[in-house]
């Protein structure tokens, strides 16, 4: 998420209530590594795994583990005990590398440090961590600000991968998300690269198929994460695939990307996810042949459990793992009050009581 943003659960699911936030029970550990066979993402016993779980922290933006953090030892147990199994962490390429004249408050070494000490407080815990490459500079354009661009820069984002993947892939719960959300570039870019130009000029992206054969390049047989065009709203035709293997589809969703209605730009109907003819509908021919998550979606008022609940139902209802919009206290998108108690906002009471299905 970051285009400046952007009735209650289904019974079943209403059904699984986790009340406070007692370490006494917590979610199975999930059993790594994965792999995709047809639509199904399975684990190492050849087990099909449905990961619930969430976005956490702000590593894409502040590159320190001291100070307030939802990536925090107590933070993830809070998590844990909710039955959450999969966390997806942001980072930001002007962290991980020294830039062209450019000095950020972080070494690159220090950042990578960072990074992996998230990694193992998640996986430790037998949670999969999804590293989500958030934000990235345009390399060739010389300006040294970070953000959401229209798409990872080339060629940094592929040294970024082969470095990330190298360092991480003999953890076997460990995924890959190649980049958040591109958008405003044609399938073609999108999937193999190229020049494209915009208000900084012209500059080169790397398309999602480079980026893949980068991880796989290290011999890293992780899952990789994919996510869709037009800021991960759409999935790709059959025609712009990825050739590869363990690999799943990555679809964002928010009907109202920065505030709430009536204030907000919102879609017709902001509180169903998927009514005829909106996007989210669209995923499901490909998750019939492919695996697919909602690996980002929310609402911008955390007072509000309507769509967030509605999009787990239909999450749930078609079998896919989803990933929850985000395990911080934010009063937009927050689905915790505080890095204290991490009690759930009403924003995030249908995510606790969804993924107490993994307890």
């Amino acid at each position: 998420m970051t285009r400046r943003r952007r009735g209650f659960i289904a019974a079943s699911i209403v059904a699984v209530l986790v009340s406070g936030l007692s370490l006494a029970h917590s979610a199975t550990p999930l059993a790594g590594p994965f792999h995709t066979v047809g639509n199904q993402i399975l684990d190492a016993n050849n087990r099909p795994v449905r990961l619930r779980g969430v976005t956490a922290g702000i590593l894409h933006e502040y590159p320190y583990l001291s100070g307030p953090s939802s990536v925090t030892d107590a933070s993830l147990n809070a998590a844990r005990s909710w039955g959450v199994n999969a966390v997806r962490i942001p980072l930001s390429e002007q962290f991980w590398f020294q830039s062209w004249g450019c000095r950020y408050q972080i070494t690159p070494a220090a950042y990578q440090a960072n990074v992996a000490t998230v990694v193992n407080r998640i996986t430790s815990r037998g949670m999969l961590a999804i590293l989500d490459l958030h934000f990235n500079v345009k390399q060739s354009t010389g300006w040294c600000g970070a953000g959401q661009q229209p798409m990872a820069d080339y060629p940094r984002a592929i040294t970024f991968w082969q470095q990330a993947a190298a360092r991480f892939k003999n953890n076997p719960l460990i995924a890959f998300d190649l980049y958040n959300e591109p958008h405003d570039i044609s399938w073609n870019i999108w999937r193999n690269g190229g020049g494209i130009v915009d208000l900084s000029g012209y500059w080169r992206v790397a398309g999602m198929q480079q980026m893949y054969d980068a991880v796989r390049g290290t011999g890293a047989q992780n899952l990789v994460f994919v996510s869709g065009n037009s800021w991960a709203d759409v999935p790709p035709s059959n025609a712009y695939l990825l050739t590869g293997y363990n690999i799943v589809y990555a679809a964002h969703y928010y009907t109202c990307p920065t505030q709430p209605p009536p204030l907000g730009h919102c879609n017709t109907d902001p509180y169903n996810p998927a009514p005829a003819g909106q996007r989210l509908d669209m995923w499901t021919p490909l998750s019939l042949a492919q695996p697919v998550a909602v690996t980002e979606f929310g609402w911008p008022d955390d007072k509000s459990p309507t769509y967030n609940a509605n999009v787990i139902s239909w999450a749930e209802g078609h079998s896919l793992s989803w990933l929850a919009f985000i395990w911080n206290p934010d009063p937009r998108f927050g689905l915790i009050t505080d890095v204290y108690t991490f009690q759930p906002t009403p924003a995030g009471i249908p995510v606790k009581n969804a993924v107490g299905l993994n307890l």
